[in-house]
């Protein structure tokens, strides 16, 4: 740049005075020299003190670099402990796992061997369902047909007795029952609740004893002897409502005992004759 200036100051003066000049140079150039000379020192510092703080500057960034990287390496050393660990852990857990999922696949074959005989069980049932219903059609089938032979036997039973009391007989009763005053009774031996005893004679359209009678009292009691016999007496809906014994004995003739008996709105009298054990019942409507 001041070689710029020299060379326009001495086109100046060559354009001033084409010949050449004795003497001091000029002051005006000399200055401009000078000052050219303390730009360039001012420049020369500023640039020294520019690449002071951008050094400056670059040694911290440096150091704050060298922190992060030493943070780094710790970071990258722990994780890789830790990736270390994890690893161990995922060898343990997939010993772990082996044999676990040996024993999902033995209970998945048991599983599937119980849902196998789960269905054959289904099946068995199914089919024994099928034959119980057959079996009971069967046994309703063997059931009618027996009561047929039963009452062809009776008929025939009957028609030999006609045959045998030319006619005298009052009554024509089933086999191993007993006849009395034209009526037929079959004393069971066997032991069943009031219910299921009313239901066996019904099957034998029939029904328990009800005692009409002191004969039939008499009759009933020489069969029975001392054992306990049902009669056609029952109150399952706890309707009956009774009174005392021997509220009405000066009405009735003989050793009697009676009982009044309300049911739903119907007076009933139920005796007995004392002395007999037991002592059986006949009603009086």
């Amino acid at each position: 740049m001041p070689v710029n200036y020299e060379n326009f100051q001495d086109s100046e003066s060559e354009n001033q005075s084409p010949g050449l000049r004795i003497g001091l140079p000029p002051l005006q150039p000399f200055l401009q020299t000078l000052c050219s000379s303390s730009r360039l020192l001012l420049l020369s510092l500023g640039l020294n003190l520019m690449l002071l703080v951008g050094v400056c500057v670059i040694g911290s960034q440096n150091s704050t670099f060298q922190r992060d990287l030493v943070t780094l390496n710790n970071s990258t050393s722990q994780t890789e402990l830790q990736v270390k660990s994890l690893i161990s852990q995922g060898d343990s857990l997939q010993k772990t796992i082996t044999p676990l999922k040996a024993g999902v696949g033995n209970l998945r074959q048991e599983l599937q061997a119980a849902r196998s005989m789960n269905d054959k069980v289904f099946s068995l049932e199914k089919k024994l369902e099928e034959e119980q219903q057959t079996l009971k059609a069967d046994y309703a089938e063997i059931r009618l047909l027996v009561q047929q032979l039963a009452k062809d036997l009776t008929a025939l039973t009957c028609q030999a007795a006609a045959l045998k009391s030319n006619g005298s007989a009052r009554a024509c009763c089933p086999l191993n029952w007993l006849e009395h005053e034209g009526s037929c009774y079959w004393f069971s031996r066997s032991k069943k609740p009031w219910p299921e005893a009313e239901k066996q004679c019904q099957l034998q359209n029939a029904h328990l004893v009800v005692i009409n009678s002191r004969e039939e009292q008499d009759f009933v009691q020489e069969h029975i002897g001392s054992s306990f016999t049902w009669m056609g007496l029952s109150d399952p809906d706890r309707s009956l409502e009774m009174g005392g014994w021997d509220r009405l004995q000066d009405q009735l003739p003989g050793p009697v005992t009676c009982q009044e008996l309300f049911l739903k709105g119907h007076l009933i009298l139920c005796c007995r004759w004392r002395g007999l054990t037991p002592e059986s019942q006949r009603l009086l409507l």
